[in-house]
């Protein structure tokens, strides 16, 4: 009987070694830091893949990340000046608000519906009354943008993008993302399209067009850098921006400081927002951007269209009805305003008289503007609305420069990947936790666990029968 036990024993025991010693060699990482200068793969297998330093990926050279790698940045950067491929399933961790991404050459991250790509960022706060600063993905105007007829370039598409703001100075495809940080579009010709945004998109330059996409939460602003601005904003839906999109404007127009450019409003939805569009700038001369507000649909905000300063926009065509005020007129810090016509919409009645108590304009206050509706539409418009089929529209991007910019520090390291075990990794207590996969079944740890504690019962019962037998 003590012999037969004895052998359960061992055998337990002896299962459990080799379980750990398995579970060892599952969390087995790589370390990574300095100069690339030839192609390189970093595998699931391989992986998680532990920056130790910052990396630099050098012009002509390409690094795949396989399906299901995780790559922690640690705080560090990586700068790509060749080619990154980032592939379905990929885990991106910076895990400190100064890891990121700057992208010279192409940056391409495409997941798929059914397996997306995660990138998890960080946010941090300079001075506790400041807005927080985010981890980055940074494409520059060195960057090579995406071209959908030979479909290369740069693209991240198919990913979920948290605490990490994009910054783009190229013709990036932005496309069927879930994303909850800000985007800067400054310049060239991107591409963003069907996108679930829930913070601000900002445009500051370039021609991009932000076609089909959600903004849930999020909002639209403009603020042009030198008028020569050409921008499309089309058949997405603008609903309940909060605060993290930093305004309660679903769609705020503040001009360019350069003449000329235009803003093209077409096909949209905007609803349960403050202010459905909102147009103004502190300085009135900054409003020299063509606006046209073109069969939208302006629905149930608590103002449809706020007007500041002397500027008439084009607006035709769109359904401003169900808000608590249709338009509402305000001077400028000079206390002017300007008078504003805005014919052919849809007011949801044809009676001029319920149209004007919609309207705060000159009737109500004499130093506003007035504002001109007529001919009004006398039926909605069922054009104005988005239309979620709309196809990807093509790209057409800038030629690109050589990159030239080297790393900060370790400019003469070689890149290390030797595998190491249980690598410890230092985080900030005061950051989120990154979402990292775990890189071992969990079920083959609850086995683990159970087979211990059945061989501990065990060896507790040999001792008390032992004990027990040797009583007189």
């Amino acid at each position: 009987m003590k012999k037969s036990a004895l052998f359960l024993i061992a055998v337990l025991i002896s299962l459990s070694i080799v379980s750990s010693l398995g579970f060892q060699g599952a969390i087995a990482s790589s370390s990574v830091s300095g100069i690339i200068s030839s192609n390189a793969t970093w595998s699931r297998e391989a992986g998680p893949w532990n920056l130790t330093g910052n990396v630099l990926i050098e012009n002509g050279v390409t690094v795949t990340v396989e399906d299901g790698a995780v790559v922690n940045l640690n705080g560090y950067y990586i700068r790509v000046n060749g080619t990154m491929l980032v592939k379905p399933g990929v885990t991106i961790n910076t895990q400190a608000q100064s890891g990121h991404i700057e992208v010279n050459g192409v940056f391409s991250a495409r997941g798929t519906s059914a397996n997306p790509i995660h990138i998890y960022g960080a946010e941090a706060y300079t001075v506790w009354i400041a807005p927080p600063v985010y981890s980055s993905i940074q494409f520059s105007a060195l960057s090579t943008g995406w071209n959908e007829q030979s479909q290369s370039g740069s693209i991240i598409e198919y990913s979920v993008i948290n605490s990490t703001v994009i910054t783009i100075d190229t013709s990036l495809k932005l496309a069927n993302n879930v994303i909850d940080t800000t985007i800067e579009s400054k310049n060239d010709s991107p591409i963003i399209y069907k996108n679930t945004i829930k913070a601000a998109l900002s445009i500051t330059g370039g021609s991009p067009t932000i076609t089909a996409n959600t903004f849930d939460g999020g909002r639209i602003t403009f603020y042009g850098d030198n008028g020569q601005e050409n921008v499309v904003i089309s058949n997405n839906v603008i609903s309940k921006p909060s605060e993290v999109s930093g305004g309660a404007a679903g769609l705020w127009f503040g001009g360019s400081w350069g003449g000329g450019g235009h803003v093209l409003v077409e096909k949209n939805l905007i609803t349960d927002c403050y202010y459905g569009i909102q147009i103004f700038s502190p300085n009135f001369a900054n409003l020299n951007t063509a606006l046209t507000v073109k069969d939208n649909a302006i629905r149930n905000n608590q103002v449809g269209l706020y007007v500041s300063n002397r500027y008439n926009p084009t607006v035709t065509g769109n359904n401003i009805v169900g808000n608590v005020v249709s338009v509402k007129m305000v001077t400028d810090y000079s206390g002017q305003s300007a008078d504003i016509s805005i014919p052919n919409n849809w007011w949801g009645t044809t009676s001029t008289s319920a149209i004007d108590q919609s309207i705060y304009d000159f009737n109500d206050d004499f130093n506003l503007g007035k504002v001109t509706y007529t001919p009004i539409l006398t039926s909605e418009n069922t054009a104005a609305y988005p239309d979620s089929s709309v196809p990807i529209p093509s790209t057409s991007p800038l030629p690109t420069l050589t990159p030239t910019a080297e790393p900060h520090s370790n400019s003469t390291a070689q890149p290390t990947t030797q595998p190491t075990q249980n690598p410890t990794v230092t985080s900030n207590p005061t950051e989120p936790t990154p979402q990292v996969p775990l890189s071992i079944d969990w079920a083959t740890a609850v086995v683990i666990a159970l087979l211990a504690v059945v061989a501990v019962l065990l060896a507790v019962n040999i001792l008390y029968m032992r004990r027990r037998a040797a009583k007189p």
